[in-house]
């Protein structure tokens, strides 16, 4: 008898610890998530406002755009799995680099790349680039720590965000 409730006490125990590891990569995985969506959010309003300029490249914008409503549309999917993961680092990844080549464009208008309004979205862009690293790093030291590697989310690199100078 005393074996059986030890057996069922040690279930009990290691059934919540498993639970509470889960509910770990859970909140974390929606901070990543939030803030994707924060980004493709910011790179909407950077790209209606950039359409107003005629030395911006219409067809680099189009790709941009198109890129941060894909990247919207799957940080607002619920579904967590690998594939989910995978599927929502391949959309960031993509917009990265329209998003890059549309910054690069950004230099041949000066009047846009010094208006204010444009000015304040790029530091908050900055500013999410940044929580986006940092979240990442954090939700893969939870999956680290809970052997669940097929979770993590792959990064170039793991000492600093992406940087683009302007």
């Amino acid at each position: 008898m005393k074996n059986t409730v030890l057996i069922i006490l040690v279930f009990i125990f290691s059934f919540n610890c498993f639970a509470q590891g889960n509910s770990r990569i859970n909140e974390s995985w929606k901070e990543v998530r939030q803030n994707l969506l924060f980004k493709s959010e910011i790179v909407l309003k950077l790209t209606a406002r950039f359409q107003k300029s005629k030395k911006m490249n219409k067809s680099e914008l189009a790709k941009t755009t198109a890129n941060a409503k894909n990247l919207k549309t799957e940080c607002e999917k619920a579904a967590f799995n690998a594939a989910a993961v995978r599927n929502l680092k391949l959309k960031n990844d993509n917009l990265t680099t329209y998003l890059t080549r549309t910054l690069v464009n950004l230099q041949h208008d000066p009047e846009l790349i010094s208006n204010e309004e444009v000015l304040f979205m790029l530091d908050e862009l900055y500013v999410a680039e940044n929580n986006i690293f940092s979240r990442i790093k954090k939700y893969n030291e939870i999956c680290k720590s809970l052997n669940k590697k097929e979770l993590i989310y792959e990064m170039s690199s793991d000492s600093k965000p992406p940087n683009v100078e302007f």
